[in-house]
């Protein structure tokens, strides 16, 4: 046992106070007159050993009170954990902020109870500790130590959050912090619901320096149905026509959902877009069709509703409508007038033609696809422009011309690291393979791609296969390549087995296959596009560049406005978030004059979705390498007299402080009652 103020212990000396009066006060004598005091001999004696007895136990009584109150203001305990309770002790709070802490406990949603259980640690310590308090923010504020006071102002506070952090970031950040302190007394505390995904693994055994208490929040078991994204079938939505937009839905709880609603709103218009029965544990998928009927950009927001957690009920994309496709043909003498019209009768695209010897070089960026019609020579500038152009995210489409110096475009080949063309073969070749399972063909064509007709060419010259990244578009009887996809930078480069005349080849002729597949080669450096983003998991985006201006300022402005960083790469422009988006929404691009740019969607992770939680036994696996004290639900009950016990030891002043009570009492009653 020790003394918390053992100074106090000097107040013991008072335990002469009641000495001396027994001294003075119960053995003065008063002097009784009798005339014979014979008759009261034995009664004298019988009643001064009880008046003794009596004074004795008083005595006994007021000592023993006297003590008991010294003793409790000097508050001895008894030691526990091997802390030295004198110390001062330095202490991290983790406190998760997410969404899944929203969930409701029996009374309060949990973010409410662990601000409750963070403030129960802070006040169990002594005044003169040193706190930490971490959220998912893990703002600068957050890398210091801090006094009680300050402590539980900033618990006070937390609010939910859209940040996901991953547990052992958090813990190198404590880490960070208490490693560098040369002082034994050290603890962190872990409040959290503890979803599953937060503990895979094993934490490293160097990650922390410190005790760990762990203590996990149980919610009441509930439902929660999420949407998990949405993109276009298509790469671009075009204006007028039927856009497909492809939803994905979760089901995160225990029971079947029946009659989930979904609604979408898209150019100022919400409207009902149909019903979902979901099973327990599981993903539906469903196909929502509408036409945006103006180009530029949208903002389009699906919303299901869904009780008592709605984080995740809405997804938000943003998409640009273009209004043409624009593409380049550059052509040898005369151009090709099935091509044009071809690409033209679609309404897709915007068809410009320049001959080899006429090219501006400065306007490539402006174009989605490139072709080379039925060159048959290459310039060098042509290649090295060509080959920057599909690196920055350009489409280029190779028809090699009848007469095709194949040394000249050898270069090309070498420049992009793609296949070759062999010396042209003189023979009429069937193609009767299309890859529909690579982004030109996939989904094009209703059923198998097998009840048109295929093309032919009369001659063609055979691609050189086995470069890197090569994948074959389509496919001459024989298991040749009639059109190969090279993936190169941020673009592609497609190249023909024949020329595109009529007179070498019929494609340009098969309007089934010839449109849709120059409209998806035109895209498909946007195959992948990004309609949304996830706040805390992107910190950065990416939008088209302004080639008119050399230094342009760009401020993104939304629920919140700064000035991003941004970096050129060839057409596109990179910017650097630096964490300032915090709030699910829709944020613009906007130039110094405040004209729209374009326009990005964030929504927060779907992380915290999951109602999943990790039991005792998979967070201490997690902690293999740490002492560490797990707090179940059961032991949360008597929260605070455990923090008593464990950061002030066992206390007994209280029991201290009743003993004197009792002992007053009885010397009360020892006078009052006590009959000599």
């Amino acid at each position: 046992m020790q003394l918390l103020y053992p100074l106090f212990a000097l107040a013991g000396l008072l335990i002469g106070v009641p000495i001396l009066i027994h001294l003075f006060h119960f053995r003065r004598y008063k002097r009784v007159q009798f005339t014979n005091v014979r008759f009261l001999k034995e009664i004298k004696e019988e009643t001064d050993a009880r008046t003794k007895l009596k004074n004795l136990l008083t005595l006994l009584a007021r000592c023993l009170a006297v003590l008991a109150l010294v003793f409790a203001f000097a508050q001895p305990f008894w030691k526990g954990d091997n802390i030295d309770l004198k110390a001062n002790r330095w202490v991290s709070i983790y406190v998760d902020n997410s969404f899944s802490m929203l969930a409701l406990s029996e009374e309060v949603p949990l973010i409410e109870l662990a601000k409750k259980r963070a403030t129960d640690i802070v006040k169990s310590y002594k005044v003169s500790d040193r706190f930490q308090i971490l959220t998912n923010d893990l703002g600068l504020g957050q890398q210091r130590m801090v006094d009680q006071e300050t402590a539980l102002r900033l618990i006070e506070d937390i609010k939910i959050r859209p940040n996901v952090q991953p547990l052992q970031k958090i813990i190198e950040k404590q880490g960070a912090l208490l490693n560098s302190i040369q002082n034994d007394a050290k603890q962190v505390y872990l409040i959290s619901d503890f979803q599953q995904n937060m503990v895979e693994g094993t934490l490293a055994a160097d990650r922390l320096d410190a005790e760990v208490n762990i203590i996990p929040l149980n919610s009441i078991e509930q439902n929660n149905v999420s949407i998990d994204t949405a993109y276009f079938e298509s790469a671009i939505p075009l204006a007028g026509q039927t856009s497909r937009l492809v939803v994905k839905v979760s089901n995160q709880g225990r029971q079947a959902v029946e009659g989930l609603q979904i609604s979408l709103e898209a150019e100022g218009q919400i409207r009902p877009v149909g019903t979902l029965y979901i099973d327990a544990n599981s993903q539906k998928q469903d196909t929502i069709g509408f036409i945006l009927q103006k180009v530029g950009w949208h903002d389009i927001k699906l919303t299901i509703a869904d009780h008592p957690i709605q984080f995740d009920d809405q997804y938000l994309i943003s998409v640009e409508v273009p209004e043409k496709i624009n593409t380049l043909i550059i052509h040898q003498n005369t151009p090709n007038k099935y091509v044009e019209s071809a690409l033209e009768a679609s309404g897709l695209f915007d068809v410009k033609e320049n001959s080899s010897q006429q090219i501006d070089y400065n306007g490539f960026g402006k174009y989605k696809l490139i072709v080379l019609e039925d060159l048959d020579n290459v310039s060098s500038g042509l290649v090295a422009e060509l080959s920057k152009y599909v690196q920055n995210g350009g489409n280029v489409v190779i028809f090699p011309g009848k007469n095709a110096d194949l040394n000249a475009y050898n270069s090309m080949w070498s420049s992009l690291s793609t296949g070759s063309l062999s010396n042209r073969e003189n023979q009429k070749r069937e193609v009767n393979s299309i890859n529909t399972e690579e982004y030109v063909f996939k989904e094009v064509f209703e059923g198998k791609a097998g009840n048109f007709r295929y093309p032919s060419t009369q001659y063609n010259y055979p691609i050189k296969r086995g470069a890197q990244g090569e994948e074959w578009i389509m496919k001459y009887k024989d298991g040749s390549t009639f059109i190969a996809k090279y993936k190169r930078g941020n673009g592609n480069l497609y190249l023909c087995a024949s020329p595109l005349d009529t007179e070498s080849s019929d494609l340009v002729q098969n309007a089934s296959i010839f449109a849709p597949m120059m409209y998806r080669m035109a895209l498909s450096s946007l195959e992948k596009v990004k309609y949304a983003y996830i706040i805390g998991q992107d910190e950065q985006v990416q939008a088209k560049a302004d080639n008119s201006q050399s230094e342009v300022s760009y401020t993104i402005k939304g629920k919140t406005e700064f000035i991003p960083q941004h970096t050129r790469q060839g057409n596109n422009l990179m910017l650097g978030l630096q964490g300032q988006i915090k709030e699910a929404g829709y944020y613009y691009l906007t130039d110094k004059d405040s004209t729209k740019i374009a326009s990005f969607a964030f929504n927060n992770s779907r992380q915290e979705s999951q109602m999943k939680f990790a039991n005792k036994s998979a967070i201490e696996n997690y902690f293999t390498h740490y002492p560490i004290k797990v707090l179940d639900q059961k032991e949360t009950a008597n929260f605070v007299a455990q923090l008593d016990q464990k950061n002030k030891g066992s206390m007994i002043w209280r029991y201290l402080l009743m003993a004197a009570l009792i002992f007053l009492g009885l010397e009360t009653f020892i006078i009052r009652f006590w009959k000599k």
